[in-house]
């Protein structure tokens, strides 16, 4: 990030389609779903980190395997390497998908008891018992999406938001 350099005795850098967790177990290292990581990819050995789609993730107990997640939890963990008081990564995930003539996005993971709100059927909103946003399916919808991230981000209220209402507009919560 400096510029400084430092030095290590060995990276390991995996790469394949399927979830193999034999080398962290024999390592010594808490495994799960995948290798069992804080905000910063550090694993149960403080100095062993892991990202991408071999990570358990932090909050959400699961493996999030979509590139961007991957891609954008790589860079918070080599931060976090060159600077132990880096920030970890805590953005929801978030994918999507090309099908037919259909963009579908995907922001968040649905929690127990969430409480979900369709609107046109186009829109998926999944809100915990805070009236938090947890998950949100857009159909054809990326400026929703966008807005999204900014409420979960937040930590937005939204259960006196009429979401469900097509005439409201959803742009007025910037």
């Amino acid at each position: 990030c400096d510029g400084e350099r430092d030095t290590f005795d060995a990276v390991v850098v995996g790469i394949g389609v399927d979830l193999n967790l034999e080398l962290a177990r024999d390592a010594g290292l808490k495994t799960g779903r995948g290798i069992v990581v804080d905000a910063q990819g550090r694993t149960s050995d403080p100095f062993i980190f892991a990202a991408g789609d071999v990570a358990q993730h932090h909050h959400y107990g699961l493996c999030i395997q979509s590139w961007a997640f991957a891609q954008n939890q790589a860079v918070a963990t080599a931060k976090a390497m060159l600077n132990p008081d880096a920030p970890g990564y805590d953005d929801a995930p978030w994918l999507w998908s090309d099908q037919y003539q259909h963009n579908i996005q995907i922001l968040g993971i649905p929690q127990p008891g969430s409480r979900t709100v369709v609107r046109e059927e186009a829109l998926y909103f999944s809100l915990d018992d805070n009236g938090r946003l947890t998950q949100l399916v857009a159909f054809d919808d990326a400026r929703t999406v966008k807005l999204a991230k900014r409420w979960m981000a937040a930590g937005r209220d939204l259960s006196d938001v009429p979401l469900a209402d097509p005439i409201f507009s959803l742009m007025s919560l910037r």
